[in-house]
Protein backbone atom coordinates (compact mmCIF):
# COMPACT_ATOMS: atom_id res chain seq x y z
CA UNK A 1 0.00 0.00 0.00
CA UNK A 2 0.95 3.53 0.30
CA UNK A 3 3.26 4.78 2.93
CA UNK A 4 3.75 8.50 3.79
CA UNK A 5 7.68 9.13 3.92
CA UNK A 6 9.82 12.48 2.88
CA UNK A 7 8.19 15.92 2.57
CA UNK A 8 4.62 16.67 3.16
CA UNK A 9 2.22 15.89 0.37
CA UNK A 10 5.19 13.13 -0.91
CA UNK A 11 3.82 9.68 -1.38
CA UNK A 12 5.75 6.35 -2.66
CA UNK A 13 4.49 2.78 -3.14
CA UNK A 14 6.33 0.26 -1.28
CA UNK A 15 6.66 -3.26 -1.63
CA UNK A 16 5.38 -5.68 0.55
CA UNK A 17 8.61 -6.96 2.45
CA UNK A 18 10.33 -3.72 2.08
CA UNK A 19 11.80 -2.19 5.00
CA UNK A 20 10.43 1.41 5.77
CA UNK A 21 12.87 3.91 4.96
CA UNK A 22 14.07 6.72 7.63
CA UNK A 23 12.85 10.02 6.54
CA UNK A 24 15.58 12.18 5.38
CA UNK A 25 16.03 15.05 7.34
CA UNK A 26 15.88 18.54 5.60
CA UNK A 27 19.20 20.39 4.52
CA UNK A 28 18.30 23.08 7.48
CA UNK A 29 18.60 20.09 9.51
CA UNK A 30 21.95 18.34 8.69
CA UNK A 31 24.90 19.03 11.19
CA UNK A 32 27.16 21.20 9.24
CA UNK A 33 29.86 18.85 8.17
CA UNK A 34 27.63 16.53 6.91
CA UNK A 35 25.98 19.53 4.42
CA UNK A 36 29.21 19.97 3.38
CA UNK A 37 29.99 16.40 2.23
CA UNK A 38 26.80 16.79 0.57
CA UNK A 39 27.36 19.75 -1.08
CA UNK A 40 31.10 18.02 -2.41
CA UNK A 41 29.32 15.08 -3.68
CA UNK A 42 26.57 17.22 -5.31
CA UNK A 43 29.50 19.32 -6.81
CA UNK A 44 31.57 16.47 -8.40
CA UNK A 45 28.37 14.43 -9.81
CA UNK A 46 27.21 17.61 -11.20
CA UNK A 47 30.71 18.17 -12.68
CA UNK A 48 30.58 14.75 -13.67
CA UNK A 49 27.67 14.70 -15.65
CA UNK A 50 28.20 18.15 -16.99
CA UNK A 51 31.52 16.54 -18.55
CA UNK A 52 29.66 13.29 -19.84
CA UNK A 53 27.24 15.63 -21.10
CA UNK A 54 30.29 17.67 -23.13
CA UNK A 55 31.50 14.86 -24.62
CA UNK A 56 28.06 13.73 -25.69
CA UNK A 57 28.02 17.23 -27.51
CA UNK A 58 31.91 16.46 -29.30
CA UNK A 59 30.65 13.20 -30.17
CA UNK A 60 27.55 14.25 -31.88
CA UNK A 61 29.59 17.27 -33.77
CA UNK A 62 32.17 14.97 -34.40
CA UNK A 63 29.33 11.98 -36.11
CA UNK A 64 27.59 15.28 -37.97
CA UNK A 65 30.92 16.58 -39.58
CA UNK A 66 32.49 13.51 -40.27
CA UNK A 67 30.09 11.73 -42.76
CA UNK A 68 31.24 8.84 -44.91
CA UNK A 69 29.64 9.14 -48.53
CA UNK A 70 30.01 7.27 -51.48
CA UNK A 71 31.59 8.57 -54.55
CA UNK A 72 31.06 7.37 -58.22
CA UNK A 73 34.21 8.29 -60.23
CA UNK A 74 35.14 7.47 -63.50
CA UNK A 75 38.32 5.44 -64.07
CA UNK A 76 41.10 8.05 -64.65
CA UNK A 77 39.45 10.57 -61.96
CA UNK A 78 40.62 8.95 -58.95
CA UNK A 79 44.83 9.45 -58.33
CA UNK A 80 46.18 7.21 -55.59
CA UNK A 81 49.41 6.20 -54.43
CA UNK A 82 50.33 3.21 -56.87
CA UNK A 83 50.77 0.26 -54.77
CA UNK A 84 48.49 -2.76 -53.27
CA UNK A 85 44.75 -2.20 -54.00
CA UNK A 86 42.92 -0.17 -51.11
CA UNK A 87 39.45 0.60 -50.17
CA UNK A 88 40.46 2.82 -47.59
CA UNK A 89 40.66 6.45 -48.73
CA UNK A 90 40.37 8.07 -45.27
CA UNK A 91 43.16 10.40 -45.95
CA UNK A 92 41.70 11.34 -49.72
CA UNK A 93 40.88 15.10 -50.61
CA UNK A 94 38.48 16.17 -53.26
CA UNK A 95 39.42 18.55 -55.40
CA UNK A 96 37.76 21.06 -57.70
CA UNK A 97 38.09 19.77 -61.64
CA UNK A 98 38.82 23.69 -62.45
CA UNK A 99 41.83 23.60 -59.90
CA UNK A 100 43.16 20.15 -61.61
CA UNK A 101 42.38 21.96 -64.51
CA UNK A 102 44.60 24.90 -63.76
CA UNK A 103 47.65 23.05 -62.42
CA UNK A 104 47.78 20.77 -65.60
CA UNK A 105 47.83 24.19 -67.75
CA UNK A 106 50.47 25.39 -65.39
CA UNK A 107 52.78 22.30 -66.26
CA UNK A 108 52.12 22.15 -70.33
CA UNK A 109 53.28 26.15 -70.00
CA UNK A 110 56.23 24.96 -67.99
CA UNK A 111 57.13 21.90 -69.98
CA UNK A 112 57.05 23.48 -73.86
CA UNK A 113 59.23 26.33 -72.13
CA UNK A 114 61.57 23.32 -70.93
CA UNK A 115 61.30 22.37 -74.41
CA UNK A 116 62.27 25.52 -75.84
CA UNK A 117 65.06 26.05 -73.51
CA UNK A 118 66.19 22.54 -74.48
CA UNK A 119 66.04 23.40 -77.88
CA UNK A 120 68.28 26.34 -77.44
CA UNK A 121 70.62 24.48 -75.94
CA UNK A 122 70.86 22.07 -78.60
CA UNK A 123 71.28 24.55 -81.51
CA UNK A 124 73.76 26.25 -79.41
CA UNK A 125 76.02 23.58 -79.25
CA UNK A 126 75.51 22.36 -82.74
CA UNK A 127 76.99 25.65 -83.48
CA UNK A 128 79.87 25.21 -81.12
CA UNK A 129 80.32 21.90 -82.78
CA UNK A 130 79.93 23.12 -86.15
CA UNK A 131 82.67 26.37 -86.03
CA UNK A 132 85.17 23.50 -84.01
CA UNK A 133 85.05 21.64 -87.35
CA UNK A 134 84.73 24.56 -89.91
CA UNK A 135 88.30 25.23 -87.63
CA UNK A 136 89.75 21.79 -87.80
CA UNK A 137 89.26 22.27 -91.75
CA UNK A 138 90.96 25.64 -91.96
CA UNK A 139 93.74 24.20 -90.38
CA UNK A 140 94.03 20.95 -92.42
CA UNK A 141 93.56 23.03 -95.45
CA UNK A 142 96.30 25.65 -94.41
CA UNK A 143 98.49 22.35 -93.58
CA UNK A 144 98.02 21.37 -97.51
CA UNK A 145 98.18 24.57 -98.68
CA UNK A 146 101.83 24.86 -97.20
CA UNK A 147 102.92 21.72 -98.30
Amino acid sequence: GAVRGGTEGESRERDEGEAPQPEDPGPERLPPEEKSMRMKRSSRRSRKTFQHLNELRERKLKFLMNLEIQLLLKQGQVEVDPGVFSTEFGNALLIHRSVIEDLNSQIVTLGEGKVAAMIDCKDYYKNIHLLEWEHEKMQMEAEDLNT
